[in-house]
């Protein structure tokens, strides 16, 4: 585990989605109103007969749920993953061939598991065009060797309301005004991680060639890391596009 990963909030206990599964109650994740609830079935039949919330295909099974999403003219099943941060996740295939052409190729260890880091390629489509329900969307879709998972994480899910009558096994949704993430955040060359004490590269874009996996990071712009600073260093780079402004000074990594 890296110690420079920061907890945003202290909490007591983490809820999982399953804790809200009650044979007597429907449960709300009513991202517009910040809060997640049971509710009865009188006040499910309410918040229907405003025509705002739609019925998806889904599946309520083994404490998880299950709705499909069309890509590209296909039909996909996905588990909501509130645990996972990002958007959609699919484990990759040969046959997996989108014609979506905004394509970024990233080797390395993207991803931290509570065990361990992954190490893989991710492959990560831009501005993908998406169906779910009656909705056109566009979304970032990450087609991963990593993570064998088939998901859509937190990202994703906030961007609707959700009613999940899950002893029916029934789900609805509505569009909220939280955006959906078609495209990364910053152009991603490189990315750097402090791994037992020392800072590393540990993800970099297939095409670049000047440094490579398991690089050590040992100064930047001349001063040098250390156990005090390479927390604020790990987050300068990683905010960093072009690394070539940081004159780095790295020891290679050993083949």
């Amino acid at each position: 585990k890296s110690k420079c990963i920061k907890t945003k909030k202290e909490y007591t206990g983490i809820l999982g989605m399953d804790v809200f599964f009650n044979e007597d109650f429907v449960m709300q994740l009513d991202f517009t109103g910040s809060k997640v609830c049971n509710i009865t079935s009188p006040q499910l039949q309410q918040y229907l007969t405003d025509g705002q919330y739609q019925l998806l295909k889904s599946k309520c099974k083994m404490n998880q749920i299950t709705v499909y999403l069309n890509i590209e003219g296909k039909e996909y099943p996905f588990k909501l993953d509130t645990g996972y941060t990002g958007n959609i996740i699919m484990p990759f295939d040969e046959d997996l061939n989108f014609k979506n052409d905004k394509k970024i190729t990233l080797e390395g260890s993207l991803f931290q598991t509570i065990s361990s880091h992954t190490t893989g390629k991710e492959f990560i489509y831009e501005k993908t065009p998406i169906v779910f329900g009656s909705y056109n969307l566009q979304a970032k879709v990450n087609v991963s060797t990593s993570i064998k998972a088939q998901n859509i994480g937190i990202d994703f899910i906030k961007a609707f309301d959700w009613l999940i009558d899950y002893n029916n096994n029934k789900v609805y949704i509505k569009r909220n005004q939280n955006p959906i993430e078609s495209m990364l955040n910053r152009k991603i060359s490189y990315y750097a991680k402090v791994n037992q004490e020392k800072l590393l590269v540990v993800v970099k874009e297939k095409s670049q060639t000047q440094y490579q996996l398991g690089d050590e990071i040992i100064a930047v712009k001349g001063k040098k890391v250390t156990a005090e600073n390479q927390c604020e260093l790990q987050d300068l780079l990683n905010k960093t596009d072009d690394w070539n402004s940081l004159q780095l000074e790295v020891i290679p990594a050993q083949k």
